[in-house]
């Protein structure tokens, strides 16, 4: 799986140094990290995907990756 922090903002006090980050990962394999943007029309879709990725992540499995570019050539998704 492919992964990246972005740090939004730090700290420094005499207890330690703090970051706080967002993280983006993909849990399809490719090494893309780009959001995929659904139509309003799709949004049901666009959660089914989240709820599959959360699972696979939680088993530590790569999910079953669905058919992006179809949906992209359909305009139901675009990056």
């Amino acid at each position: 799986m492919y992964a990246r922090l972005d740090v939004e903002h730090g700290s420094v006090s005499e207890k330690g140094v703090y970051f706080s980050c967002k993280a983006v990962i993909n849990p399809y394999g490719s090494r893309s990290l780009e959001p995929l943007l659904f139509s309003d029309e799709e949004y049901k879709r666009a959660n089914e995907c989240d709820r599959e990725g959360m699972k696979a992540l939680k088993a530590q499995r790569l999910a079953p990756r669905p058919p992006f570019e179809q949906w992209i050539k359909e305009g139901k998704a675009k990056y």
